[in-house]
């Protein structure tokens, strides 16, 4: 996700008298205006409207036609949407996200490592718009499963009974044992998704220097198929019985297996080191605090440090930013 697009789209929507999302990333964005919402507030926003003309900026299928007259003559979304191109091609990418380039600079290279570049390219892409998908699915999931667990909390201690204290140990259980997983797994993801771009950048810095050594044309980058398959499996609230009979020992064993796998795999493709790609994540002790996450990228010897700042917002009562 390009800052400089994302900034520039905030611009134009404070300017319809409008808020934008809490933070500039994926996740704000998708608890800002979920797919398929039926909010009127959001609606009558044309929040979803909004977050296809982003969308439609980042992949270069943007059409004037989709959009309200009123907004097309403004000058913020004249600002916004210029220049914008309708390919996806990797010299498209790199003017849109590199400082200082021009279209001369891919058909100055030589032809086989223009070709090699371009086809890594679209491996990386096609890559990352699988973990967006996976990314906005399940940050859904874990809202909805947080907003129950609030409500089943609130509803216990509100009745209490002999009970009460039984199945405010199960609760905290799940919390601990199934909803952090999945945190955890959505943290991977989006750091997965910055430690791409951040290659990719890093990539092309190192062939416009000419310090690339060993270019190698990228291997099939891994599935995340290993960690979604076991996250279906998991129950949902709606059985108490079924979560104590849990084995939530193994089903933790299992997620961070598939998880070492994926940054395994993932590093043998972009051949770093495992231990380059790190994440350091804290979820604070109450569920609506940001989470911040750390990425570390350490390629051909350069680190690079990133930064993002996401919301899971767990209490049910608390509506979403407007």
């Amino acid at each position: 996700m390009s800052s400089d697009l994302t900034n520039t789209w905030f611009k134009f929507i404070r300017d319809i008298d409008i808020s934008p999302p809490q933070f500039p990333n994926t996740l704000s964005i998708e608890a800002w205006s979920p797919i398929d919402t039926k909010d009127t507030i959001r609606l009558k926003q044309k929040r979803p409207l909004l977050r296809k003309l982003l969308t439609s900026l980042e992949q270069g299928t943007y059409d004037e036609r989709h959009y309200p007259l009123e907004w097309r003559q403004r000058s913020s979304f004249q600002l916004l949407t210029a220049n914008q191109s309708s390919s996806n091609s990797l010299q498209d990418w790199i003017l849109n996200h590199m400082t200082e380039y021009d279209e001369d600079f891919l058909w100055n290279l030589q032809s086989n490592l223009r070709q090699e570049i371009e086809a890594q390219f679209i491996r990386i892409s096609t890559h990352e718009l699988e973990l967006y998908t996976s990314s906005v699915a399940l940050f859904g999931k874990i809202n909805l499963l947080q907003r129950e667990l609030g409500t089943k909390r609130k509803r216990n201690l509100a009745n209490k009974t002999s009970k009460t204290q039984e199945r405010a140990s199960l609760f905290e259980l799940y919390e601990s044992k199934i909803i952090k997983p999945q945190k955890d797994i959505l943290s991977q993801i989006e750091g997965t998704r910055v430690a791409l771009y951040e290659y990719m950048k890093n990539l092309i810095l190192d062939i416009d220097s000419n310090s690339l050594i060993g270019f190698k044309e990228l291997s099939q980058l891994p599935s995340l198929d290993g960690i979604l398959d076991i996250l279906e499996t998991l129950p949902d609230l709606s059985d108490p019985e079924s979560l104590r009979s849990l084995d939530y020992k193994q089903i933790e064993t299992n997620v961070n297996l598939q998880m070492e796998l994926y940054v395994q795999k993932l590093s043998e493709s972009l051949e770093i080191e495992p231990n380059s790609i790190e994440l350091d994540y804290t979820i604070g002790s109450k569920l609506a605090k940001p989470m911040n996450i750390q990425v570390n990228i350490n390629t051909s010897g350069k680190q690079t440090n990133v930064m993002q700042n996401t919301t899971l917002n767990g209490d049910p009562d608390k509506k979403q930013d407007t």
